[in-house]
């Protein structure tokens, strides 16, 4: 798999991503506020709408990008037990929840 970021399109493979250029700096501000030394900050991603609107794709682009820039880890989960877990016993990851409404309705 290829990754990479031009200007501000996003390139995994052969499928390009285009990142609004306001939207890049956000993304760059929340890098900066993630990897400097004090304050160190959290960063909390929510995406929100109906079914089939991009949600997921969006949460990927978003954690790929900041992977890409702090060079951390991605990892995705479908259950919130296991998410809270995981983070508890790590640090320096980014963690997409995908469908938290769905398995809220489980628990």
């Amino acid at each position: 798999m290829t990754i990479k970021i031009i200007n501000n399109r996003l390139i995994i493979d052969k499928e390009e991503f285009v990142i609004e250029k306001q939207f890049i700096k956000k993304l760059d501000r929340v890098v900066r506020g993630i990897t400097q030394e004090s304050p160190k900050e959290d960063a909390v991603f929510i995406n929100e709408g109906k079914e089939g609107k991009g949600k997921t794709n969006t949460s990927i682009v978003e954690a790929v990008y900041v992977g890409i820039k702090t060079k951390r880890e991605i990892h995705l989960f479908f259950r919130l037990k296991r998410l809270i877990e995981f983070a508890q016993s790590t640090k320096n990851k980014i963690i997409i929840w995908d469908e938290p409404s769905l398995d809220s309705l489980s628990t």
